[in-house]
């Protein structure tokens, strides 16, 4: 009989594993209950594995309670009757066992029943047949048998991010395989990503995959559009698993990590975890227990239809120390060959026991080398010269074509002694197959025949022990003929840059390039390294492009000089990144510099000079000098036109790009006319029908209809729009009334002007990047832009209908005056039901207006309000307020208000998105507390109309002045040509409001993703800058400290302040506050003053001019004299190295004894990068002679010098006290493969 505590351990253990059969945790259960029944008897636990699988599939079908329990007592009897044959010690023993199983059971997991049960139907599933949606990316396929690990259980649940540890070999990516086919089967995930992690362009690349699943980002800039999915992520509702496989070390996920949502979970394996994000889940995944590896081997055995002594099994397990890929090998091994355990073990003590003739003496090497020579006894000597191949490539991931390609088929034929050396006779594709299909068998490698391109993977430990016993004679070639079998399939491949072959061979060529040493820097530059680097370009990978030409120019330099032929190639893709990575400027002096070194060291006619000026030119344009870019292909066609004659097709782009820059130049009619000439010498050249020149007759008729219109806006002035004093210099002006042109301001030109060039055979260029140039500023008016704001203002964007690009207006708004601004800037969501104005940004937290109402009691300052926005271009800070399933009560006026209230004191402009629509409560409430209106409106028939009716309601009902002086802005939706004459509409609404704008349709906005400046049109961006520069006319500008100017002037201080531009140094201030030259004295932080503009091209900005004569107004309350101080924490800056960067304000005199320093001043620090760099926290409270400083986190993507600006508010007085500008220097690091 059985004590009650036996009985228990039975009746929990029986209704645990009863209740695991609708859970993801059945496998696991499964396999520990079949252990337990079959007592170490292998064919007993097979069948009793058999019948718990028919038990769970009837249950889970039927989903009957009856069956259910039926199975629970019956397996509560078997365990009864276990415990009854044991006595004693063993009894106890397997209670604790039960009750270890029972506990392991019910633990909490999402059951498939239960989503069955309520209906609920997954985004992820297809409803009509019942399938999981298919992941992104490639699971690698379950190894047989598999088995699953305990510490599976300890990667469910909290938290989100889990991170699996350990070395090569130990089942990391099988597990994690394994879990993200389970979230599939039972439906815990709607969509599943895996992603290759092992460099970060190949994990960029898997985003940009994932991110063309999910948003309709560009796919031609992968780099943007990983961010972009990594911002999908982080609002989502859809619940998700990202996994990414084969990390060697999480530091490498610095600003790569997905986000931790309560509805996301991510799963990265990684040989080293040396960093974790907050909060994450670590788990260490090594060698099986002793038992574990036994058991495992003896399956491994079975499953090849095997059997042997379990003494002999463990004796194997143990001479192997339980490594699961050896354990694998063996059992394959001894399949193949037809071995015992005992017989194997022997062959391990040949290879590796004292004097053994092996090439090791590890057990767990032998063991792998044992298989390499039963392949090679099979395939003719042909196994271990093709391992060898595979071993300095991409573990990940070897594409069969490269092992198949000459270049290794003559590597195999000399290695394997097929014939002499010195005429190799190549060894067969068939031949090669083959051998990879005994190594597989073998488990020292695994295809994936899945992929269009078929590749093998195998263990980073196999590559290493093959790859040091590979002859110090072989070397040198092993590495050459890698090298030439990747660049000869990269030359099939290189029509599509961003597919996974190209992926895979930049991935073998960056490991090939660390294990070759200097075989590939010999006499020359091998061209695999310039192949792999003009792939980065043509697959977007402008940043990892920039890292890899800036150390290959490097590196060439240093070894062959400055005038070899590689060296200025190198420079010449160097500037053509530069170019590609929007700083056309940074082109053009590059291009220059290569011009003068090419023409001394190959003459003036070289063709590769001919192809630099040609590039020169191009770039000249696109930084905003159309007239130099033209004078330059003037100069070009001059010199090319004797060498190529006048039908080469350089020679007609060449008149093409005349012709395009002189229009761009503001010369309309004189581009007509080139086009003109251009087109009859096409036609005698090329057929009437060609393509090239039909574009060419296009470019032709589009330039005349140019010149004539600017002819006709010559005879008619301009009566209506904004001041042209007040507007940014177009990129081409029209011409002056003498013919000739005015100059630019060197603005960038748009995107659509440079895609005008024509398709002139294979030597016409493609351009590398959409956009046109860097981003380009809005239009500058210091006064109305710049001037400190009085009080708070309160600019409200409405329409009267969805679809207008109402929320679009709101966000670039906000960021062009925020870009323009230095006090802060906030947009808020004040839709009644919800709306996305936080999905146009990258959101730091979930916050909302909500939360923020709810916290109101307890808010104090402007960083407490912070803790509920997000951040978002040129610092906008956004308030949202998300559309969710939760909301049951909308937005209303009076929640408004009270936010507005809250608002006002930390932010003296404020963006109102609001609802569509003009008699919902919500919108009362705004229209209440607006100061500035923005009305905006489609360009089109009935857009107008609507926004007619929306000013004729304003006038209507109490609201007539903001009417009057509301701004409409003309938003086009749709890309293409418009046949509306928007010219009258704009006549028609000058008269009726204060100033129109006209947005033209940008690719970018119409995706609905996160906004960058960066990538909109130049016309776009004018045209938000002038609305801008509209909206900042009305802002009521903050009286001028005239006594507190006095009073400096006579001590001989200075108002205006100047910021500085120069480098961070550690322990040492970077950039006080400059004095002028003749006082020598800091500026104080009391000066009441506008802030600056922007610096200068020369680094430092111009004074601020002397104020108008205004009416004296009452002094600010004087403060204490203090100087900024900035210092940097660390000695190098490296790129995704974040670096502290601490801001101090310490007293100008320490000697002044009249300095009062019992109450400090407190102000906040506002921190806003002027790169691509990263800069967090965006703003901090600081307190003048605070002991710990400000401390900020910079993190900088890009080589070189990148710009910061901190600017030091009052939140007292509402104003900006000074702003310092600094310069922080990047280093290039080393890219993955350098030796």
């Amino acid at each position: 009989m059985l004590d009650d505590a036996s009985l228990s351990a039975a009746a929990a253990a029986g209704a645990a594993v009863a209740e695991a059969t609708t859970t993801e945790q059945w496998l696991f259960v499964r396999s520990w209950a079949a252990r337990f029944l079959g007592r170490g008897d292998l064919l007993a636990e097979l069948e009793h594995l058999k019948r718990l699988d028919l038990s769970a599939a009837a249950v889970r079908q039927a989903y009957d309670p009856e069956l259910r329990v039926r199975m629970e007592a019956a397996l509560q009897t078997r365990f009864e009757l276990l415990l009854e044959e044991s006595t004693g010690v063993e009894r106890v023993e397997r209670a604790m066992q039960l009750l270890h199983l029972a506990q392991l059971s019910r633990n909490t997991y999402a059951t498939v029943a239960g989503a069955a049960a309520s209906g609920a139907v997954s985004p992820g599933f297809d409803e009509g047949a019942g399938a999981p949606a298919s992941p992104v990316g490639r699971i690698p396929s379950e190894a047989t048998p598999f088995r699953l690990r305990a510490e599976a259980a300890l990667l469910d649940g909290p938290p989100s991010i889990h991170v699996l540890a350990g070395s090569a070999g130990t089942g990391k990516t099988q597990l994690a395989a394994h879990i993200a086919r389970r979230a599939l089967r039972d439906g815990s995930a709607d969509m599943v990503v895996w992603v290759n992690a092992a460099s970060v362009d190949t994990l960029i690349c898997g985003y940009a995959d994932a991110s063309a699943a999910t948003t309709e980002h560009d796919p031609d800039q992968p780099e943007r559009s990983a961010e972009a999915f990594r911002s999908w992520l982080s609002w989502t509702d859809r619940r998700w698993l990202v996994v990414l496989d084969g990390v060697p070390d999480t530091v490498d996920l610095h600003g790569l990590w997905p986000p931790a949502r309560p509805n996301g979970r991510v799963l990265v394996t990684a040989r080293r975890a040396t960093s974790l994000p907050g909060g994450s889940g670590y788990v260490e995944l090594g060698s099986y227990l002793p038992e574990e590896a036994a058991d495992q081997l003896m399956r491994e055995l079975l499953s090849h239809g095997r059997r042997d002594d379990p003494l002999h099994i463990a004796a194997l397990a143990a001479d192997l120390r339980q490594d699961p890929s050896a354990l694998a090998t063996a059992a394959a091994c001894m399949a193949h060959d037809g071995l015992t355990c005992a017989g194997y073990r022997e062959r391990l003590t040949r290879l590796a026991g004292p004097g053994g003739a092996g090439p090791t003496r590890d057990a767990v090497t032998a063991g792998w080398w044992v298989a390499v020579e039963a392949a090679d006894r099979q395939c003719a000597g042909l196994a271990r010269p093709l391992l060898e191949l595979a071993s300095v490539l991409d573990p990940h991931g070897v594409p069969i074509a490269v092992l198949t390609s000459p270049p290794a088929l003559r590597y195999l034929a000399l290695r394997r002694g097929q014939q002499a050396p010195e005429a190799p006779l190549p060894a067969k594709a068939r031949e090669v197959l083959d051998t990879l299909d005994v190594l597989c068998r073998l488990r020292l490698v695994e295809l994936d025949s899945g992929l269009a391109h078929p590749a093998v993977r195998l263990s980073t430990l196999v590559q290493t022990a093959v790859r040091r016993a590979v002859p110090v004679a072989s070397r040198d070639a092993l590495a050459l003929s890698a090298a030439d079998a990747l660049r000869a399939v990269w030359r099939t491949e290189s029509g599509r840059p961003r597919s996974a072959l190209c992926r895979a061979l930049r991935s073998g060529a960056d490991l090939l390039t660390g294990h070759a040493g200097e075989v590939l820097w010999r006499s020359h530059c091998h061209p695999l390294l310039f192949q792999a680097g003009r792939n980065l370009i043509d697959a977007g990978l402008i940043r990892a492009a920039r890292i890899r030409w800036d150390w290959l120019h490097a590196r060439l330099d240093q070894r062959f000089g400055p005038d070899h032929a590689d060296t200025l190639a190198a420079r010449g893709y160097r500037a053509r990144v530069r170019g590609a990575s929007q700083d056309a400027a940074g082109a053009v002096a590059a291009y220059r510099d290569l011009l003068g070194d090419l023409e001394r060291v190959l003459g003036p006619d070289n063709p590769d000079v001919f192809t630099v000026r040609d590039n020169l030119a191009r770039w000249q344009g696109i930084a905003g000098d159309p007239a130099r870019a033209a004078t330059a292909y003037t100069d070009l066609l001059a010199d090319r036109l004797p060498v190529l004659g006048p039908t080469h097709p350089d020679t007609l782009l060449t008149r093409h790009n005349i012709a395009l820059w002189r229009g761009q130049a503001g010369d309309a009619a004189g581009a007509a006319v080139a086009y003109a000439e251009l087109l009859d010498d096409m036609v005698r050249a090329f057929e009437a029908n060609h393509p090239a020149v039909l574009e060419i007759r296009d470019q032709l008729t589009e330039w005349r209809n140019r010149a004539a219109d600017v002819a006709v806006a010559a005879r008619v002035p301009a009566t209506t729009g904004p001041c042209p004093d007040q507007l940014e210099p177009a990129p081409w002006s029209p011409p002056t009334p003498d013919g000739g042109t005015r100059q630019t301001d060197g603005t960038a030109l748009a995107a659509e002007q440079l895609l005008l060039e024509p398709r002139l055979l294979s030597r016409m260029r493609r351009l590398l990047t959409r956009r046109g140039g860097p981003a380009a500023g809005g239009p500058r008016d210091a006064v109305a832009s710049g001037s400190p704001v009085s009080g708070c203002h309160r600019v409200s964007v409405i329409s009267l209908k969805g679809g207008t690009g109402k929320t679009t207006t709101a966000v670039a708004l906000g960021a062009t005056l925020a870009g323009q601004r230095d006090d802060p800037v906030i947009a808020v969501d004040a839709s009644p039901e919800g709306g996305t104005l936080g999905r146009r940004v990258r959101r730091e937290n979930d916050s909302t207006v909500l939360d923020l109402l709810a916290a109101l009691p307890e808010l104090d300052g402007h960083d407490a309000i912070r803790r509920f926005t997000a951040t978002g271009p040129n610092g906008l800070e956004i308030l949202a307020h998300d559309v969710t399933p939760a909301l049951s009560t909308p937005f209303g006026a009076q929640q408004y208000h009270r936010v507005v209230d809250a608002l006002s004191s930390a932010y003296p402009l404020i963006v109102t998105d609001s609802g569509t629509g003009l008699m919902q409560e919500a919108m009362r409430g705004v229209l209440a507390l607006t100061d500035q209106l923005v009305v905006v409106a489609t360009a089109s028939v009935d857009g107008a109309a609507v926004a007619d009716v929306t000013l004729d309601w304003l006038s209507r009902h109490g609201h007539a002045e903001l009417a009057q002086r509301a701004l409409v802005v003309l938003s086009a939706v749709h890309p293409g040509t418009a046949l509306v004459r928007t010219d009258r509409i704009i006549e028609h609404f000058a008269g009726r409001c204060r100033g129109v704008v006209s947005v033209p349709f940008d690719e970018h906005l119409a995706t609905g993703a996160e906004l960058d400046l960066a990538q909109l049109r130049t016309d776009t961006r004018r045209a938000y800058g002038e609305l801008a520069v509209l909206v900042s006319q009305g802002l009521p500008r903050a009286p001028s400290d005239r006594t507190g100017e006095r009073t400096h002037q006579q001590t001989g201080d200075q108002t205006h302040q100047q910021s500085g531009e120069r480098a961070c140094h550690r322990d040492g201030p970077v950039v006080p506050p400059a004095a002028p030259p003749e006082s020598g004295a800091p500026v104080p932080l009391g000066a009441a003053t506008p802030p600056v503009a922007p610096a200068a091209s020369s680094g430092f900005a111009a004074p601020a001019p002397p104020p108008e004569p205004e009416a004296p107004s009452a002094p600010t309350p004087a403060r204490p004299p203090r100087r900024a101080r900035l210092t940097l924490a660390d000695d190098v800056v490296h790129i995704g190295t974040p670096a502290t960067v601490q801001f101090t304000l310490a007293a100008t005199d320490p000697r002044d004894a009249e300095l009062d320093r019992t109450a400090p001043v407190s102000v906040l620090v506002i921190a806003t990068p002027r790169s691509s760099a990263t800069l967090e926290p965006s703003a901090v409270s600081c307190a003048t002679d605070d002991e710990q400083p400000a401390r900020f986190t910079f993190t900088a993507w890009e080589p070189g010098e990148h710009r910061l600006r901190f600017r030091v508010y009052d939140p007292e007085c509402g104003k900006v006290l000074q702003v310092i500008e600094a310069t922080l220097p990047v280093a290039v690091p080393e890219p993955l493969g350098r030796p």
